[in-house]
C-alpha cells in the first residue's frame, strides 16, 4: 500500500523543468532559481489536496506534506491550509520546519506558528529555523 501511495504521489506531483543545454553562467542559474520560486499553482494545490484526501491516516498525510515541502514553494496561507489538516502538534512543528525554507514569504512565518498552541513548542520551532524573537520592553 505504501508503494502504491508513493507511486500516486510521484504521478500527481510530477513536474518537468526544462533547462538549457550546455554550460550555464551564474546569472542564468540565478534567473532559473527565481523563476522556480513561484508558489504552487491552483492546479498543483488541487493535486496536493487530492492526495491528502486519498490518504486515510495521519501518518500518510504527514508523508504527503513532507514531499510537498521538498518539491513546492508555498505562500504562508497555502502552508497554513495544508498543515491545519495535521492534528499532532509535534508533527505540525516538524512540518513547519520542513516548509520554512520553501516559503515565498518567510517574513510571515510567525503567522504559521499560531498553529502551535504550546508556547514552548513555538519557541523551539523558531529556534529550529533560525529565527530569534526579540523581547519588547
Amino acid at each position: 500500500m505504501k508503494f502504491f501511495t508513493l507511486g500516486m504521489l510521484i504521478a500527481v506531483f510530477s513536474v518537468s523543468v526544462a533547462h538549457g543545454a550546455g554550460g550555464s553562467d551564474f546569472a542564468q542559474e540565478h534567473d532559473n532559481f527565481i523563476q522556480d520560486r513561484n508558489e504552487a499553482t491552483p492546479q498543483q494545490m488541487a493535486g496536493i489536496w487530492y492526495s491528502l484526501k486519498a490518504v486515510k491516516s495521519e501518518e500518510g498525510r504527514v508523508s504527503v506534506l513532507r514531499y510537498v515541502a521538498q518539491k513546492y514553494w508555498l505562500r504562508t496561507v497555502q502552508a497554513r491550509a495544508l498543515v491545519e489538516m495535521i492534528v499532532s502538534e509535534d508533527d505540525r512543528a516538524d512540518l513547519l520546519v520542513a516548509i520554512y525554507p520553501r516559503l515565498t514569504n518567510p517574513d510571515r512565518f510567525e503567522t504559521l506558528l499560531t498553529l502551535l498552541p504550546d508556547a514552548n513548542l513555538r519557541q523551539v520551532t523558531r529556534n529550529r529555523v533560525g529565527l530569534q524573537v526579540t523581547a519588547s520592553l
